[in-house]
């Protein structure tokens, strides 16, 4: 369409105002929400990972009365520590009702995995948006995806 309009001048002030513009928009788009998402997890990193107090630790953790087995009991106890841990923090993160709006981004991962979605979003970014310029239809496009 544009071919047949031989009219338009690509060549003016006006036409590289606009082609600034639309540069600044190509690139603001991959980064802007990316880097935004980025802030706001990070912000609320304590929230989505939270430390465990040691009276917490102490308090949550399996009790035991004692016995002929309270050794191995207590040797269990420390071999799945950071399980208890983990599950202790995912217990106190479900609580916290200040980030149910942003569960949808972090509920499938561990705490501390909490900004694995930026990853995924570069991820996906890259796979969509850069191999579409890198050798269009040759092998090395194929396996720079895998």
């Amino acid at each position: 369409v544009i071919a047949a309009q031989l009219s338009i001048n690509c060549r003016g002030k006006r036409y590289r105002r606009w082609a600034i513009y639309a540069a600044m928009a190509i690139a603001a788009w991959p980064v802007g929400p990316t880097l935004g998402l980025a802030v706001l997890l990070f912000r609320r990193r304590r929230q989505l990972n939270p430390r465990l107090s040691t009276y917490y630790r102490r308090k949550k953790t399996f009790e035991h009365e004692g016995g002929d087995d309270a050794d191995a009991f207590l040797r269990e106890q420390r071999r799945h520590g950071k399980a208890i841990g983990q599950l202790a923090r995912l217990k106190i993160r479900s609580d916290d009702h200040t980030i149910k709006g942003l569960e949808f981004l972090f509920e499938d991962y561990e705490p501390r995995c909490y900004l694995f979605p930026i990853f995924e979003l570069v991820r996906r970014l890259f796979l969509t948006s850069v191999l579409a310029v890198f050798y269009p239809g040759s092998m090395q496009q194929v396996v720079v995806g895998v």
